[in-house]
């Protein structure tokens, strides 16, 4: 577990110790299943009873990010919540309005991630575009013997600091419990082929121990300091 945490510190842009990692919550915002249709100004009254909510997660610390993926069919939004553990992190989400309905379903993930480069952004709905991704493991990633994971993790590690570098890799953790997802990326910018070629070139995706999977992600302008 520990090397598995180690491949993901970010901070990549300084070549000098970097702050520790944080355990935060990830929360992916599901279509829930069979959800009761809804629709005009009941949709609508519902719609901004959400982003009140979540807009008080924020002004209150409790959500370091926020936002919706537009291009991800059930994966809806992405907050990174600093809950003590999971079972807060769910208590908060169950007051939201949308939750409470059953029109978005939470899953809720343990994160380790560095939080220095998360800025207080000037307003909520204020939105900027950047891309969201997960690194996950393909279903027949084949094995190594030690020695080699080893070999892979350390040009892994090396490879998250130049695409922090030259292709405006932001932050990166990984996860726990969330399956084949095994950790996030998060870019400055939205071009996703852009980010499949930077991320083909991850020594852990050579060896076919991890595939990138980007989204369109939106979130308040100035969370990750001026362009």
């Amino acid at each position: 577990m520990l090397a598995t945490l180690l491949g993901f510190v970010i901070g990549l842009q300084q070549q000098q110790p970097q702050p520790p990692l944080e355990n935060l919550q990830l929360v992916m915002l599901m279509t829930a299943k069979e959800a009761p249709k809804v629709e005009g100004s009941a949709l609508q009254r519902m719609q901004g009873e959400h982003l009140k909510y979540l807009e008080s997660l924020w002004a209150e610390g409790k959500a370091l990010l926020v936002g919706p993926i537009t291009d991800g069919k059930d994966l809806r939004g992405i907050l990174i919540l600093k809950a003590k553990d999971k079972d807060e992190a769910k208590s908060w989400m169950d007051k939201d309005p949308f939750v409470r309905s059953g029109q978005l379903s939470p899953a809720v993930y343990d994160l380790w991630m560095q939080t220095y480069m998360i800025k207080k952004a000037p307003k909520f709905l204020d939105l900027d575009t950047f891309a969201f991704a997960f690194y996950r493991r393909p279903e027949n990633a084949p094995d190594y013997d030690e020695a080699k994971l080893q070999e892979i993790q350390k040009g892994h590690m090396a490879h998250l600091g130049k695409m922090a570098k030259d292709n405006g890799l932001l932050a990166a953790g990984p996860l726990g419990g969330a399956g084949a997802r095994r950790g996030i990326l998060i870019f400055r910018k939205a071009d996703k082929d852009a980010i499949r070629k930077a991320c083909s070139e991850d020594p852990a995706v050579k060896a076919g121990r991890l595939e990138v999977e980007p989204y369109t992600w939106l979130t308040s302008k100035g969370t990750f300091g001026d362009k």
